[in-house]
């Protein structure tokens, strides 16, 4: 298209001719912004009510499928034990220290409920 002799260009083309001038890390903080206006746009759809489920399975479901899903993304396994992970460092607790301090606990347990 040519108006007076120039050429109109697009949003796109105008956008793209301008990213190219941005550093990097410039260029990175125009994509989170359009993330930004992408997750904004999703809030204000309005939603059908029958797409809401408030039914407590589906709340654990849905909670359950994201977690998965970031664990996923992120190369993250759960953990199964905690055996290791304070290994390297300089603890070293004994099975009677540990029976002394639950004896302790519960003690303390029983002074407050009387």
């Amino acid at each position: 298209m040519q108006s007076n002799g120039e050429a109109i260009m697009t949003v796109k083309e105008q956008l793209f001719q301008k990213l190219e001038t941005l550093l990097p890390e410039e260029q990175e903080a125009v994509i989170q912004f359009v993330d930004f206006l992408q997750f904004k746009r999703n809030l204000q759809k309005p939603q059908k009510p029958q797409e809401i489920s408030l039914h407590p399975l589906n709340i654990i479901k849905g909670v359950f499928k994201r977690n998965l899903q970031e664990l996923q993304e992120t190369n993250l396994h759960p953990r199964n034990s905690l055996k290791g992970l304070w290994a390297d460092l300089p603890i070293d607790i004994t099975e009677e220290e540990i029976t002394e301090a639950r004896q302790e606990m519960w003690d303390f347990s029983e002074n407050i409920e009387s």
